[in-house]
């Protein structure tokens, strides 16, 4: 079985736009519900941030990557960035993609009321020693990996901004594509493994160059 896809971004919404307005939940929701209803859905949710009310985070869950890139090629994708455009400011930063074995995926509570969501900028010669923290731990959590260039829809689209919302997404992947995808580690935290997480962070303090993260509690699922 392919590995599950993950895609986690923070949004901020447009100013004079709030995330509580009826509005802006309904396009958020239906995003969701989009992607729920997609191939190989499994979990979509958009987070509020427990020291922000002005950060969302959202964290999507496919069965595999071309569960994911089914969006793309259906021509899905572009529309819901062109409703999300019109909500938040763009590009969303920071986006995170993962690839997580089933089974750690499915052991872990991605449902919780506070779900607490950490990027671990491991400094590039610890990749190896942060790893092996990781397995003598067994704590949740996946590297970045690179997404790549977005498969193009079998049909493009007539709607001009949704055509440069394709060619936009392209720019960027190559971008990225040049740089090569750094060694950031996300972890996964809830109530359950706090003590185990914060035991972690001790350990691993000397392998990472910084950590950028916090608690998100729930505001909408698809």
């Amino acid at each position: 079985m392919p590995p599950s896809f993950l895609e986690l971004f923070v949004i901020t919404p447009k100013p004079g736009t709030s995330f509580t307005s009826p509005e802006t939940k309904q396009d958020l929701q239906w995003i969701l519900n989009q992607c729920m209803s997609g191939r190989g859905g499994i979990s979509f949710s958009f987070r509020q941030s427990a020291t922000n009310a002005d950060q969302l985070l959202l964290v999507s869950c496919w069965a595999s990557k071309a569960d994911h890139d089914d969006l793309d090629i259906r021509g899905v994708t572009p529309k819901l960035l062109k409703v999300l455009m019109g909500r938040v400011t763009m590009p969303p930063n920071p986006v995170y993609f993962l690839s997580m074995e089933d089974e750690e995926r499915k052991g872990f509570d991605f449902e919780a009321d506070v779900l607490g969501v950490k990027a671990w900028f491991v400094r590039g010669v610890c990749r190896g020693v942060f790893q092996e923290e990781v397995e003598r731990r067994g704590v949740k959590g996946a590297w970045c990996v690179e997404k790549g260039v977005a498969p193009k829809p079998l049909v493009m689209p007539d709607d001009e901004v949704e055509l440069k919302i394709i060619e936009a997404a392209e720019k960027r992947a190559k971008a990225r594509l040049e740089v090569g995808v750094p060694d950031v580690w996300v972890s996964f935290e809830t109530g359950d493994n706090a003590d185990e997480m914060e035991s972690f962070g001790h350990a691993v303090k000397d392998y990472v160059e910084k950590v950028e993260g916090g608690d998100y509690g729930k505001f909408l699922s698809g």
